[in-house]
């Protein structure tokens, strides 16, 4: 029996097997599709399509000369941030979402070819941790779309505390820093002792729309200043040029400079970038780099402050993703934690990880707002909010909270379940008020005490979801006649159970209402 793990990344995709019985953790090499990452294999994240019924993923795009316009890459960013742009293709409208689902759904089916279903005992599918549930509900319709129900889905962060293979004490709490090529993740853990079975405890989160992607565009505009072109003049060599910038950036990183000539055949023009890692360091402060990352290493340890944790006590900082390598990024974080860092498995500790999980690992997370049920307060004659998941709730959890309801006028003939997320700010010692650097190129960070005012944001979490409870017999003013239960499993969903104390009908038996975050 095997467990898969699947960590489908902005620009490349991995997939790690846990063989049960061998107790052996290998990353899969798909051949055509796959290509060389460091010690492993994996598959760039993208597809193009020949027509509406067939499409090519993975490193095999880069031999067929596909019109630009029918591939698709950067999918993940578009359940978060980007705006999708459908195109036709054989009258045909295919947007992001549904290229995302047949990459995967075509991995899948590869999967199954090497693995038959039958000797599947567990899917684990990865999710950054912030502003990515649309993200999460697709990998669940997905999962489902293809009749795979023995599925999970796992922060990619957490992830990380599992698969670098450090010697950890469960008397200190841990970072881990997610820097990829779409986003930023950041969240601080405690580690069970290895002998025993393995806890993860999520203590404090942070994120950040920012990664190699974005850096990419930075320097695609600092190319086309130089230049003096706007992107309509590259439209018909921009993809050869964006390989050759991720190249280059890549090349910075590891040597100090680098350079590449490309040609513009169409006005036979040739065009040399040249950059090193004070210039590239430049672009990246230009574009407010610096602070950005300062913050979200603040948020994170604000986050984790909550829960009793300072940043001193923080014992070491895993890195993970082909940005954490930027020369300027490790700077950063030796400026905040010297030589804790720990990054010996950039690419390959999420999957790892994955697979650490499926094997046995336990994972406790957290819940990041509270989840409230809409009830008509009769005293005050208003509605009012009555908190089912607060915020922090460790889940899975049954039975988390019981209510029994009263209906408040007679001859109701239903009742309606409104659920509602609130978001409430709270209180932060400390911001960055200023970041400078000295003569030196050191980087300098000034902070300054302050306070968020308290304010509360409610927002609908079933609009799509309506939740009625048809009463037969009709309502008798203030009858205590619902009782309601509420559960969250390992994936989020809330649910309920709901039973009529008149007539013991059951309404509900784990109806899911939402995700939550």
């Amino acid at each position: 029996m095997y467990n898969i793990a699947i960590d489908f990344g902005t620009t490349n995709t991995l997939i790690g097997i846990y063989d049960i019985d061998k107790k052996q953790i290998e990353v899969l090499d798909f051949l055509e599709i796959s290509q060389k990452m460091g010690k492993y294999s994996a598959i760039p994240s993208k597809i193009g399509y020949l027509n509406k019924k067939r499409f090519l993923i993975g490193n095999k795009i880069r031999n067929n000369k596909l019109p630009q316009r029918n591939i698709f890459d950067k999918m993940k960013l578009y359940f978060n941030k980007y705006k999708s742009r459908p195109i036709e293709i054989d009258l045909i409208k295919i947007d992001h979402k549904k290229a995302a689902f047949d990459f995967l759904s075509l991995l899948f089916d590869l999967i199954f070819i090497k693995y038959p279903q039958t000797k599947i005992n567990k899917f684990i599918l990865t999710a950054p941790v912030d502003s990515f549930d649309l993200y999460r509900v697709f990998l669940a319709e997905t999962c489902e779309e293809k009749n795979i129900y023995n599925y999970q889905i796992l922060d990619e962060p957490t992830a990380v505390a599992l698969g670098y293979n450090a010697v950890v004490s469960p008397d200190y709490p841990y970072m881990i820093i997610d820097f990829g090529g779409g986003t930023l993740d950041m969240s601080i853990v405690r580690l069970n002792n290895a002998q025993k079975a393995n806890e993860v405890n999520v203590l404090g989160k942070s994120g950040a729309n920012l990664g190699g992607i974005y850096i990419d565009n930075w320097l695609m505009q600092d190319f086309l200043n130089k230049e003096k072109l706007e992107l309509n003049d590259i439209s018909h060599f921009k993809t050869e040029l964006s390989e050759k910038i991720e190249e280059l950036k890549i090349n910075i990183t590891n040597h100090g400079k680098a350079e590449f000539t490309i040609e513009d055949k169409k006005n036979d023009f040739e065009m040399k970038y040249q950059l090193n890692r004070e210039e590239l360091d430049q672009i990246l402060k230009n574009n407010y780099f610096v602070q950005t990352i300062q913050e979200c290493i603040d948020n994170a340890i604000d986050s984790a402050y909550e829960t009793g944790v300072k940043k001193r006590e923080i014992k070491k900082v895993f890195m993970v993703g082909g940005s954490s390598l930027l020369p300027l990024f490790q700077e950063i974080l030796i400026n905040n934690f010297n030589d804790k860092l720990i990054s010996s498995e950039p690419f390959s500790a999420v999957i790892k990880g994955a697979c650490n999980f499926i094997s046995g690992t336990i994972i406790e997370d957290f819940l990041h707002h509270n989840y409230s049920l809409q009830h008509y307060n009769k005293d005050r004659g208003i509605y009012d909010y009555e908190i089912i998941v607060p915020e922090k709730t460790k889940f899975p959890v049954n039975n988390i909270k019981q209510l029994i309801i009263a209906t408040p006028f007679s001859g109701q003939e239903e009742i309606e379940l409104k659920f509602f997320e609130i978001l409430t700010n709270i209180y932060n010692e400390e911001s960055i008020e200023d970041i400078n650097f000295d003569e030196s190129g050191n980087l300098i960070v000034i902070k300054d005490n302050y306070e968020i005012e308290k304010s509360r944001k409610i927002v609908p979490l079933n609009t799509n979801n309506d939740c009625f409870i048809k009463l037969n017999p009709l309502s008798i003013k203030s009858e205590e006649r619902i009782k309601l239960k509420f559960h969250v499993n390992e994936n989020r969903i809330l649910s309920v159970d709901a039973i009529d104390l008149k007539t013991n009908k059951v309404y509900y038996k784990g109806y899911e209402i939402a995700r939550l975050k």
